[in-house]
């Protein structure tokens, strides 16, 4: 991994997700997930991205994280997810496609500002 910033999203268990730039270093994806990181890749409007999450996730009884699934398309993950693009030509970890980070920065709270409450399940 390189010695610089990357802009990543951490989806919480508890449907949070912060953007942040942060040091591409194994120690600080370990430090965001809890645990020894495994990837599980995934594709975003066509371009290649990553999730990491606690590699003993399950072993350590952590949470579903129904979030995670659904913006990765995995059927079940636990705990905390890290988010980040996909792989340099040498293997290293790129950060969110600036798109993709400007949408998920304010989620969920943007998604719940969609819905309409004077007109139940329309959204606006």
């Amino acid at each position: 991994m390189l010695d610089e910033l990357i802009t990543v999203a951490v989806v919480g268990v508890d449907g949070s997700v912060t953007v942040e730039d942060m040091p591409n270093k194994l120690a600080e994806y370990q430090n965001r997930v809890g645990g020894y990181i495994e990837p599980v890749s995934f594709e975003w409007n066509g371009q290649e991205c990553t999730a990491f999450v606690d590699e003993e996730g399950l072993l350590n009884s952590k949470s579903m994280n129904p979030l995670l699934c659904m913006i990765v398309g995995h059927p079940f993950l636990v705990g905390t997810g890290l988010l980040c693009g996909g792989v340099d030509r040498e293997g290293n970890n790129l950060g969110l496609p600036k798109t993709f980070a400007n949408i998920l920065r304010g989620f969920p709270e943007r998604a719940v500002q969609c819905v309409d409450d004077t007109e139940p399940g329309v959204a606006t």
